[in-house]
């Protein structure tokens, strides 16, 4: 049927379970979570009630700060900054 959802939101209810005590563990609020990983506030809701579930890059990534929370977090954060001063320079050249 058109307009009907077929996904089932009670088949994410592990990982949402799992999303919500990582960004707990980590004591970040969804947008800040969010920011890290770089996905919305919203992607981060629906994980945590169940309505979805992270695919893809987003699963991936989650699975690695699961093991090694210091280290995606040194390279998120040095990922960021380097990003940061990307734009930077491109802002001074257009300048």
């Amino acid at each position: 049927m058109p307009g009907k959802r077929t996904d089932n939101p009670a088949r994410h209810l592990p990982t949402a379970q799992r999303a919500r005590r990582l960004r707990k563990s980590l004591d970040m609020t969804q947008t800040e979570f969010s920011q890290w990983l770089g996905v919305s506030v919203n992607t981060v809701r629906n994980w945590e009630q169940g309505k979805r579930g992270p695919s893809g890059p987003a699963a991936a990534l989650l699975g690695l700060v699961e093991v090694i929370p210091d280290e995606i977090a040194k390279a998120l954060k040095n990922s960021s900054s380097s990003a940061q001063a990307n734009a930077s320079s491109e802002t001074e050249r257009r300048n």
